[in-house]
This record gives structure tokens, C-alpha cells and sequence, in this order.
């Protein structure tokens, strides 16, 4: 298994353990991202709203998110992709 899916799994797997009344729902915005029904800065604005009483899982979410100086057609994400798209290969592979 790639390290950086590792880090995506666990990630999903705390979000399990810690606040387990967000996890269907951020499932679902994960899913929502990967079919192109909402975009990035709406991932963001979501999983401030879900983790609003976890800001140390808002701040682990962060590390998958593009920097904002990254250019949205060259985008160099911290996970692996399958397509070139950033963050969303390993969360998808998880969901």
C-alpha cells in the first residue's frame, strides 16, 4: 500500500472513531468531489461545517488540500493521483 493512501485511510479511519456523527456525511462529500458535484473550496467550507467541533480534524483535513498559491491546471497534490487531480485518488480509493 502507497504511504500517502495509508495516511488517507487512517485519516478516514479517525474521522470513524472521533466523530462518528460526520462520517456518512463526509463519505458522501468525499464522493461528491471525486463525481465533480461540488468543488474544492466547497470541500473546504463542508468540512469546516462537519468537523466545526474538531478543529484538530479540520487541520488534518488541510494537509490534502492544493496550496492556494498552486495553479488549478498544475495542480501538485500531496497524495498520489490516478488522473492528475489533486487530493481526491486516495480519499476515493477509500470511500
Amino acid at each position: 500500500m502507497h504511504a500517502d493512501f495509508e495516511k488517507a485511510l487512517n485519516f478516514v479511519q479517525t474521522v470513524k472513531a472521533r466523530a462518528p456523527e460526520t462520517y456518512d456525511a463526509f463519505l458522501k462529500l468525499l464522493q461528491d468531489y471525486r463525481s465533480d458535484v461540488i468543488g474544492m473550496s466547497e470541500v473546504r467550507d463542508r468540512v469546516v461545517e462537519l468537523f466545526k467541533n474538531y478543529p484538530d480534524l479540520i487541520e488534518g483535513f488541510d494537509v490534502y488540500l492544493p496550496r492556494p498559491s498552486e495553479s488549478t491546471l498544475c495542480k501538485q497534490p500531496t497524495l498520489e493521483t490516478r488522473d492528475g487531480s489533486a487530493y481526491d485518488s486516495d480519499f476515493a480509493a477509500v470511500v
